[in-house]
């Protein structure tokens, strides 16, 4: 429109004679100019993978690892289960199928075994069980009996042990059942240690029967008195109903059974003692006296007997 309008008055005016030198530039007021607008960005390609909704690569490569361990831990887990059931398997075949001498040795191990559990067992008790001198009603056979199988066994207990036995055995009356056997067992054990240390001799080497002193081998030694003189070596002594005052014996075996006997100042050098005092042994103040001297004695291998007479 704007150009007809343009055309009509430049027509109208070349009619006139009047041409302008200057083209008339008339203002566009109709309508408004619609603005610029930049062009639309390409829309991004359509994926599958949205990391808000799936998660992203570091949780997804988790969750596979953790898979992965745990597919591995039931198959090692099988795994040792099959290995373990294989072995019990192979062992039960061997087993079933062993040598009958290979379990008849076995068997005889199991036995020595056994046997060996019990001895190391007793030998304890030996050594160990040390009574409390504290129970005055300690059975004076239990002491004793220790003591015998000691011997016997060759066991040489703890002088701490030792040294109880005879406080409980003093604990006890004397009157009590047993109890002289007893002193006589606690004795003769003291006087088996010397002789394993070789400071005694052996009853079973010294055999010497000695006249007037020995109640042996067609000798008959009963009521002798023996006054002092050369020291007595190498014999075998039987004390019952025979007196001695002044006497010295040296190594020596020294046996009684309990009967009288009369002692005075007789000293016993290195000397072995077997005494054997039955329960039913008639009481005498002469054995009790010699009996006593020997249990106090600090040192077997040198006891001195001062007296067996009770005092007056």
């Amino acid at each position: 429109m704007v150009v007809a309008l343009e055309c009509l008055l430049m027509q109208g005016l070349a009619e006139q004679g009047y041409i302008p030198h200057t083209p008339i530039v008339f203002p566009v007021t109709m309508g408004k100019r619609k603005p610029k607008t930049s062009p639309a960005p390409d829309p991004e390609p359509q994926t599958s993978f949205n990391p808000s909704k799936h998660g992203n690569l570091a949780q997804w490569f988790s969750a596979i690892v953790s898979a992965i361990a745990i597919i591995l831990t039931l198959y090692f887990h099988y795994t040792a289960n099959e290995s373990k059931t294989g072995d019990e398997h192979v062992n039960a075949l061997i087993t079933a199928n062993a040598d009958p001498k290979f379990k008849e040795i076995e068997r005889r191990l199991d036995e020595l075994t056994a046997k060996v559990g019990d001895a190391e067992g007793q030998l304890k008790r030996l050594q160990g069980a040390v009574p409390d001198t504290r129970d005055k009603k300690l059975k004076l056979t239990a002491i004793k009996d220790s003591l015998d199988a000691a011997e016997q066994r060759k066991v040489v207990l703890p002088p701490a042990q030792l040294a109880d036995y005879k406080n409980a055995v003093r604990g006890v009356p004397k009157s009590a059942g047993e109890y002289w056997t007893t002193v006589a067992a606690i004795i003769n054990y003291q006087s088996f240690i010397q002789q394993m240390s070789g400071a005694a001799p052996d009853p079973a080497k010294v055999s010497a029967l000695c006249l007037g002193l020995t109640n042996q081998g067609g000798m008959h030694s009963y009521g002798n008195v023996i006054l002092g003189g050369a020291p007595i070596s190498n014999c075998v002594v039987d004390l019952d109903t025979e007196t001695f005052s002044n006497v010295t014996f040296k190594d020596s075996v020294i046996r009684y059974h309990g009967g009288p006997t009369i002692l005075s100042n007789v000293r016993f050098v290195n000397c072995r003692f077997v005494l054997d005092i039955p329960v039913s042994t008639p009481t005498n103040p002469e054995r009790n006296q010699f009996l006593m001297a020997l249990l106090d004695a600090p040192d077997i291998k040198t006891v001195t007997v001062t007296s067996t007479r009770s005092p007056s």
